[in-house]
C-alpha cells in the first residue's frame, strides 16, 4: 500500500491540550486524503497526523515542499530527509514540519488518539470543543 496523500488540516479545538500538551500555535495537523501506510501504520482517509513545529524533527515527520507541491510522509535522521520509501529528499526542495507526535481518528463527534509518539500521552477519546 502506498503512503496517503496529505493536506494541511484546520486546528481541532481542544486538541493541542490533549496531544502533547502544547499551545495550539505549536501544533500542525495534516489530514490523510486517502488510505495509505505511514511508518508501518495503516492510516485511513480522514485521519489526522499531528506534528510539533516547536521541536527539532527526528524520526517520523511530515515533509513540506519548498514551493509548489503537497506534504508527504517521511523521516528525518540527523541532517537527512527521507521520503516514505526511504528515498532521499533534498533540503532545497523539502523541509520538515516537525516530528509526528500523534495519529488521531474521528469517531462520530469525538476524536481518538490512536497512537502517540515521544512525550505525547496515550489518551482515549476526547470531545472537540
Amino acid at each position: 500500500m502506498n503512503p496517503p496523500t496529505l493536506a494541511a488540516a484546520p486546528v481541532v479545538p481542544g486538541l493541542a491540550q490533549v496531544v502533547a500538551d502544547v499551545p495550539s500555535e505549536a501544533l500542525l495537523l495534516f489530514e490523510a486524503q486517502a488510505d495509505g501506510v505511514i511508518a508501518g501504520r495503516v492510516v485511513r482517509r480522514g485521519d489526522l497526523l499531528a506534528c510539533r513545529r516547536d521541536r527539532a524533527p527526528e524520526g517520523t515527520a511530515i515533509l513540506l515542499p519548498r514551493g509548489k507541491g503537497r506534504p508527504i510522509a517521511g523521516a528525518v535522521h540527523g541532517d537527512e530527509l527521507r521520503g516514505a520509501w526511504g528515498e532521499p529528499c533534498h533540503p532545497d526542495r523539502w523541509q520538515a514540519a516537525g516530528p509526528v507526535v500523534a495519529w488521531i481518528r474521528r469517531l462520530g463527534r469525538a476524536w481518538r488518539v490512536i497512537e502517540a509518539w515521544g512525550d505525547a500521552p496515550q489518551l482515549p477519546l476526547f470531545q472537540a470543543a
